[in-house]
């Protein structure tokens, strides 16, 4: 049974491992991915240890304690992963101080590796396992409290939550998946302090399979939304204007005889532009028909109906125009972005469909559009100077 528990300990954090590189060389490169990528970095190999610690007559027995920590390492970075703290930094270790008692315990179990006198390190195990659990579950409940925070308070284009789950093709898993591993280590911290070491065994055995189930699952999530978005981009790159246009005449046959009142037409169109100028959904990545609709407390179909003909455009084109919008006004002020980062930040999901869609839209290209805005800019600070 132990050679089997090591097996599945291996998958999951090799499967871990895999994903750490995709986030890390994904197109879409973001301070949120890296943070990510980070905090998978860290389960994954806490699982690869944990699966050596199995081998028959594991020679290095202080060194259990010294890598029994992760959770100490995983809280505050999901904390600070699901907070909007995220996206001020690239950098891991700007927040460095959150790490500390991890550091700590890492210290504690370097001394006891060279002096391994079991008396004086059982007190401050003890002592170790309580503020560990008092310390995750804080973070548990600052994280939760991060999540749940209304939307609204926070500006969508900033919600790094937001950019996390467009990371992963189901929302529900994006969030379920860490959760679950962080049951899973403040489980293995509550039982430290509660049970034998027998029944200690038990739970711990349950908590990195829980962790492993994780793993796959997000490494499946991840993979399922590259192939939506490569999907996604090559369809916006293949469609031109008559298929546009094609779509839709289809659109008008199919509306014409459901013709909505003037008055309801007006109040929709109404509702709309006040929803789209004044809550930007358009910079979420995965935004679709079905999600604005329901924003604005309207059908679908009448929706798309109010698109189609009202605007003359596609739903795809009316939220592509916004962005395109957006990375204008971006590209105009913004000195110190990539084009990629400007991307992301105005909802595209890839940097080909950007540039298609922006010449599309623009007739120039997004780098020869900031070289114009920029010489336009100086161009007028030159005459009010003269």
């Amino acid at each position: 049974m132990n050679s089997v528990l090591m097996y599945v300990y291996i998958g999951g954090g090799a499967f871990g491992i895999l994903l750490t590189v995709a986030l890390l060389s994904h197109k879409r490169k973001s301070p949120v991915g890296n943070w990510l990528a980070a905090l998978v970095l860290v389960v994954s190999l806490d699982e690869l240890f944990y699966s050596v610690q199995q081998l028959p007559q594991f020679p290095f027995p202080a060194v259990t304690h010294l890598s029994s920590y992760a959770g100490l390492l995983f809280a505050p970075l999901w904390f600070l992963l699901v907070s909007s703290r995220v996206t001020e930094t690239q950098g891991l270790l700007k927040y460095w101080w959150h790490y500390s008692f991890f550091a700590i315990c890492q210290i504690i179990g370097v001394f006891e590796m060279i002096i391994p006198s079991q008396l004086p390190w059982l007190t401050i195990h003890n002592t170790q396992n309580s503020l560990s659990f008092l310390i995750m579950g804080a973070y548990l409940m600052a994280g939760l409290h991060a999540v749940m925070k209304p939307t609204l308070e926070r500006e969508l284009e900033k919600e790094p939550l937001q950019k996390y789950c467009s990371y992963f093709r189901n929302h529900r898993l994006a969030l379920a998946g860490p959760l679950a591993m962080y049951a899973a280590y403040l489980s293995v911290a509550a039982a430290s302090l509660i049970l034998d070491d027998a029944m200690l065994r038990i739970v711990t055995v349950c908590s990195y399979c829980t962790i492993t189930v994780s793993l796959m699952m997000l490494a499946y999530g991840f993979v399922n939304q590259a192939i939506a978005t490569d999907d996604q981009s090559d369809d916006s790159g293949s469609s031109d204007d008559q298929e546009l246009e094609a779509t839709l005449i289809l659109d008008r046959e199919k509306y014409g005889n459901n013709r909505l009142p003037d008055f309801v037409r007006e109040t929709i169109i109404s509702r709309l532009t006040e929803y789209m100028n004044n809550k930007q959904p358009w910079l979420n990545i995965d935004l679709t028909l079905g999600d604005l609709a329901a924003a604005i407390n309207l059908n679908p179909h009448h929706l798309s109906q109010i698109i189609n003909s009202e605007y003359g455009k596609s739903f795809a084109c009316f939220i592509n125009e916004y962005r395109v919008n957006a990375a204008c006004r971006s590209l105009s002020v913004s000195d110190n972005k990539t084009v990629i980062e400007i991307a992301l930040e105005s909802g595209f999901a890839s940097k080909s469909s950007f540039n298609a869609l922006f010449k599309k839209h623009t007739g120039v290209t997004p780098s020869e559009y900031r070289r114009r805005s920029r010489s336009r800019i100086n161009l007028g600070q030159l005459q009010q100077v003269s």
